[in-house]
């Protein structure tokens, strides 16, 4: 979603901009008396990433990114309610030195929240905040304050910079259309992708070779599968739906080349497929021993 992308984008922005123009690009100390306009902002970002985990472990990726931008949403208010640019006016900076390190530290556990889900966008925004080695970085570093005080931020190019392209377009298509006899169409759920984007997943069929548990965390199974040219490790919160035993041999759908992450310090190199119920019963989506593994789905 267009407006989506540049509430993310604009937030990004106009932070460094303000960070830029005010401290140098430096990241500065907060003050430690904080407003209750601060603290709001605080406690919802500091207990996103557990959100955010559950989520991931259940399968509610849209819930999860839901949960992800309506913390965008209070940043962007939050600019607004505190305004650096009237608080850069007053002789005592300590409120300014906070709203600024609050706004990074927002974009920061941002970066790692999304990274699953837009690994290049969250790398980038990792860099121009001035951060290096996110591939290190699990959901557990998105707790708040933990943003090195001194940081030196490069304020870079724009993260989305085709969505205001796209936007101008809209107004050239409205009118060829008829308002008296045009239907009213309802807009489709989701997001709509072409062909050429669908076939960047590589998906390809596994067999399950050896499962087990995640230790400390009672909703993950770690799976060693064979996707025909190699074996690799999967993890997955799939621990309430099935034992362990019951997996070995089974040939599942997985996702091939999408970026290896850590979760609860165990590298997952794929993400399987599973269909879950309204009443939240799940299976994998499977196929018979007739197929390989290795297949590509298509």
């Amino acid at each position: 979603n267009a407006d989506l992308a540049n509430d993310l984008g604009n937030l990004l922005n106009r932070t460094l901009s303000m960070l830029n123009r005010y401290f140098n690009g430096v990241v500065p100390e907060p003050a430690t008396n904080a407003t209750d306009v601060d603290q709001a902002l605080i406690d919802y970002a500091n207990s996103l990433g557990g959100v955010v985990d559950t989520c991931l472990k259940e399968f509610k990726l849209n819930e999860a990114l839901i949960k992800i931008w309506q913390l965008v949403g209070k940043a962007n208010k939050y600019v607004d309610e505190r305004a650096p640019w009237n608080l850069a006016k007053l002789e005592d900076t300590n409120e300014l030195r906070s709203v600024m390190y609050n706004l990074v530290e927002t974009l920061r556990i941002v970066a790692l929240l999304i990274k699953p889900f837009l690994p290049e966008t969250g790398e980038r925004m990792w860099v121009q905040l001035g951060l290096t080695d996110l591939d290190s970085k699990g959901l557990g570093d998105a707790r708040w304050g933990r943003l090195p005080v001194g940081t030196q931020t490069t304020k870079g190019d724009p993260i989305f910079p085709r969505l205001e392209v796209e936007k101008e377009e809209i107004p050239e298509v409205k009118p060829q259309v008829k308002k008296e006899s045009a239907p009213i169409q309802e807009k489709p759920e989701g997001v709509l992708v072409n062909i050429e984007d669908f076939l960047k997943c590589e998906l390809v069929v596994a067999e399950i070779v050896e499962a087990g548990p995640v230790e400390g965390a009672d909703r993950l199974l770690k799976l060693q599968v064979d996707i025909g040219s190699e074996k690799r490790q999967i993890v997955a919160g799939i621990a309430k739906h099935y034992a362990p035993s019951d997996l070995v041999g089974k040939r599942i759908i997985v996702v091939r080349n999408l970026k290896p992450a850590k979760l609860r310090g165990e590298l997952s190199e794929g993400m399987l497929l599973a269909a879950t119920a309204p009443d939240g019963t799940l299976e994998l989506v499977s196929v018979s021993d007739a197929i390989p593994a290795g297949s590509r789905v298509k």
